[in-house]
């Protein structure tokens, strides 16, 4: 429902398509009576009737909601859907009372207490002869010369005028405005008021007299007699210029909330005119100039803003007063004008500089800021806002991406420097990339080239190319591999040769973690793991020599050189865990004492392996080493058995093309008993190092103890004992000698 204001002369009706908000009767007893004493015109003032904001002062109206801390900075701003009142707001703003506030109120510095005193009309001219200003006198009396009542009328208006040696001075001009002598036969009085002006510094010679110039009048008439006046005078600085207008009446010319004052100036003197604001920081009101207005002798206009210079061209506003009548609406519409709010709440060390700087109000604001506009902000504090809102929201993303926050300025010249480098570094850094990534989409599309060649080429005709190049037989079974899987679209159920299989199985052995990465970067079409596990568990995994695989390493020994072939056998002894487990293929256990085909071969759960021997061939002349054979038992192998064993690896290895010269063992207990039925001795007196070959007499195979298990033996002998000697006549070996080596060597 539509509502209008309640003050009389405001035609504002309000409707809930208006902008401009409405406020009810406050509640409070004592506000309530405050609106209804500053509301003109109205005979009550019921809780339901509203007033337009229009009446209210801009300060007394909440339009946004603002949180700050205990600094006093803003953390929250959100604008109100409706605008509130302050708590002692009242309207005070009325178009019929623009009169009444025009008026001047004298003050008792410069008007009296109005009570009569007897002063005599060269008092009056004196202080006017000796007065700087214009001034304005009333005078009035209660008794006059006889003759002159009975030459005026009760209502008669003369014109009079000042003879004298003072009337030269002034041009003879002086003419008294609006002088009137009033009788009555109740109360006669006689008033008069003239305006005399009056040059600074001038003063009167001597008493002027009064003479009537009104044609009725014979002759003149000569006030003698002192005559009652009030000392009322109104002062009013005198300016000299065309408009003849004085300060006073500039002073009463003033529209609200403008205050006026005088300053030196080099050329004379100037007035400002100034308009305050009243901001609250850290919950206090403090009173700041927002607006200035200077006068000067010459009649020119100065605007400012927050202490800065206003184009006035660019803002239309005048810049030469042309009169006192045309000031209020100077003001007035310098004052109307919106005021830039600047930047805004943004984060200092984001501005530049060059670019901004601060006003009286500590509010950043561009170097370009025009100061006055229509909008908010002017065209040049939003861009750099904007700018800023931009950055803000960049650093965001590249904060949640990991990209660290970069610097946009520097405060001196040699990080400047350094942030160009950087900035160069990082371009260069950023073009290598792009070159990187057009290089990897190049590579790429040639890759799929090739990839459709190779899905085309046929088998024999590849088997054509790797003949004619002598691509070796490894690598063409790659090769092959490769087609293969290009030629298929699904990756799944793939076949795979016996060969590449094989190799695969090795590659897994030999390294999981490299197989995985070929496998895992499709450099080659390699299998999963679960089918190599597969491949593996058809393997017939039995202790002792395989014949198959003397057959694989035949071929393989083929494949070196003479000198390659020559080797020497090792045995080594390793603990076991007992484990036992059921083979599904001949229902039998697995993990009971298994010494081979020709050696003793446990069914008893209970002959658990806890040691397992290994025999392996060593290349002299290559950097390999093959395992031949594997040996399961529940202790270990006792000497008799080692003795065997050995005799049956040097015929196994030599009829798979290997050349036999030694046999190596650490210096355990059994090993010791196998030396000794191979008749290989060590005492001092007679020492022998090798033994016959089993299948050349000719030939010897030297036996070798482990050096590090030598070296070890001797160690802990030496730590025992603390000291050694080789024979009784020799010095002593101390412990202490290679603690003291082991301290000089650690400084």
């Amino acid at each position: 429902m539509p509502k209008s204001c309640v003050e009389p002369n405001c035609k504002f009706v309000y409707c809930e398509t208006s902008k401009r908000p409405v406020f009810r009767v406050p509640k409070d007893a004592n506000r309530y009576k405050q609106w209804v004493t500053a509301i003109p015109g109205i005979v009550t003032l019921k809780p339901t009737h509203v007033v337009c904001d229009k009446h209210f002062k801009e300060e007394d109206i909440i339009r946004e909601w603002i949180k700050r801390d205990s600094n006093g900075r803003i953390i929250a701003q959100e604008p109100y859907k409706y605008p509130q009142l302050s708590k002692f707001a009242v309207p005070s703003k009325f178009d019929d009372l623009s009169t009444a506030k025009d008026c001047v109120v004298p003050s008792t510095e410069y008007f009296g207490h109005l009570a009569p005193k007897k002063v005599t009309i060269d008092d009056v001219v004196n202080s006017v002869g000796k007065s700087s200003v214009e001034e304005s006198v009333q005078i009035a009396h209660d008794s006059i010369d006889p003759s002159m009542k009975s030459a005026a009328s009760s209502s008669a208006t003369r014109q009079w005028s000042i003879s004298g040696e003072s009337a030269g001075f002034m041009n003879d001009s002086v003419q008294l405005i609006g002088s009137s002598i009033k009788e009555s036969s109740a109360e006669p009085t006689t008033s008069c008021s003239f305006v005399l002006p009056i040059v600074d510094g001038a003063e009167l010679v001597s008493p002027m007299e009064l003479t009537d110039t009104d044609p009725l009048v014979t002759g003149p008439v000569a006030l003698e007699e002192p005559i009652d006046i009030y000392t009322s005078v109104t002062t009013r600085k005198y300016v000299e210029n065309e408009s003849g207008r004085t300060y006073q009446e500039i002073c009463s010319k003033l529209p609200e909330y403008w205050s006026v004052s005088k300053a030196p100036a080099t050329n004379g003197r100037i007035i400002i005119f100034t308009y305050m604001i009243t901001p609250v920081k850290n919950g206090k009101r403090l009173p700041v100039s927002q607006k200035c207005v200077i006068l000067d002798s010459d009649r020119k206009l100065q605007f400012y803003v927050y202490g800065r210079d206003v184009d006035s061209q660019k803002a239309n506003l005048d810049e030469t007063l042309e009169g006192i009548e045309t000031l209020p609406n100077v003001l007035n519409k310098f004052k109307e004008m919106n005021v830039c709010s600047g930047i805004g709440e943004v984060n200092i060390d984001l501005l530049r500089a060059d670019t901004v700087f601060q006003d009286g109000i500590q509010q950043w604001r561009s170097k370009d800021c025009s100061l006055l506009f229509k909008k908010r902000r002017c065209d040049s504090c939003m861009k750099i806002r904007k700018r800023i809102q931009g950055l803000i929201t960049r650093n965001k993303n590249r904060k949640k991406n990991g990209i660290f926050l970069r610097n946009i300025g520097a405060s001196n010249s040699i990080e400047r420097r350094n942030l160009v480098a950087l900035r160069l570094k990082c371009r260069r850094q950023k073009c290598q990339q792009n070159r990187a990534k057009e290089r990897e989409k190049h590579l790429m599309s040639c890759l799929k080239k090739q990839e459709e060649q190779i899905a085309n080429m046929q088998e024999a005709t590849l088997d054509e190319k790797c003949s004619a190049l002598n691509v070796p037989a490894a690598q063409q079974l790659a090769l092959k591999e490769i087609v293969a899987a290009a030629s298929k679209k699904d990756t799944k159920g793939r076949r795979y040769r016996e060969d590449w299989m094989m190799l695969c199985m090795l590659m897994n052995i030999r390294s999981p973690g490299y197989y995985q990465f070929l496998r895992k970067n499709n450099i080659l079409p390699l299998p999963c793991l679960k089918s190599v596990r597969r491949y593996l568990s058809l393997i017939d995994m039995k202790c002792g020599f395989d014949e198959r695989f003397a057959e694989l390493l035949k071929k393989h020994l083929a494949t070196k050189t003479p000198l390659q072939r020559h080797g020497v056998l090792l045995l080594d002894e390793i603990n076991l865990r007992k484990s036992v487990a059921v083979c599904s293929k001949n229902l039998t256990y697995v993990g009971l004492t298994d010494l081979g085909d020709d050696g003793l071969r446990s069914s008893d759960i209970s002959e658990q392996a806890t040691h397992g021997l290994v025999v392996m061939f060593q290349s002299l002349a290559d950097t390999y080493t093959q395992p031949i054979a594997v040996f399961a038992s529940k202790n270990p192998v006792e000497g008799e058995e080692l003795a065997k064993l050995i005799v049956k690896g040097i015929i196994y290895l030599e009829k798979c093309g290997a050349t036999i010269h030694g046999v190596i063992a650490d210096g355990a207990a059994t090993n010791q008993k196998m030396w000794s039925l191979l008749d290989v001795r060590g005492t001092m007196q007679n020492t022998k190092t090798w033994f016959t070959h089993p299948s050349d007499d000719e030939r010897k195979v030297f036996v070798f103890s482990d050096t590090p298990h030598v070296i070890k033996n001797i160690r802990n002998r030496l730590l025992n004992q603390k000291k050694l000697r080789l024979n009784s006549t020799e010095n002593y070996i101390c412990w202490q000698y290679f603690e003291t080596l082991y301290e000089l060597d650690k400084s």
